[in-house]
């Protein structure tokens, strides 16, 4: 059923009303409900996880599945290795192995990750105005502290 789908896009270009194929990268596809440049990024980072993620490796510069499993959101195992599988297709995150394990990796921020930090500080700008007792996590020497908004 998913490659007839595949199949239908690529010969048409549509496919269930309004919604596209589009290629993210060479790797990765996922369904475009429309053109609007917010749809879109909604349709890519729009859970409730996947900018958490992000926030993660950009300003607390975790690397590892491990570290992704601290945070105080508690994202479960299977729900971030979705997201972390995502995320590199996109082309925002890579993976690099560590250790000698060959099946343990650490994830940074590609150019294009990066490029999403402007966002996340204007995320976290609009619910800091918005909601009240919310608190800013800084990274310090000893872990992250929370500090009112």
């Amino acid at each position: 059923m998913v490659a007839e789908k595949l199949s239908e896009f690529s010969k048409n270009g549509i496919a269930d009303g309004a919604a596209t194929l589009l290629i993210v990268n060479e790797d990765y596809r996922m369904t475009r409900r429309s053109d609007c440049p917010i749809a879109c990024t909604l349709d890519l980072i729009g859970d409730k996880w996947t900018l958490l993620i992000l926030r993660d490796i950009v300003f607390f510069e975790k690397t590892r599945f491990e570290e992704f499993l601290e945070s105080p959101e508690k994202i479960s195992t299977n729900v971030l290795t979705d997201r972390l599988h995502k995320l590199e297709k996109a082309g925002l995150i890579q993976k690099a192995p560590y250790g000698s394990h060959r099946l343990r990796m650490a994830y940074s921020a590609t150019e294009k990750g990066l490029s999403a930090v402007a966002m996340l500080k204007e995320v976290s700008k609009w619910g800091r105005a918005n909601f009240e007792n919310t608190r800013i996590a800084v990274k310090t020497e000893s872990g992250i502290e929370f500090r009112p908004g």
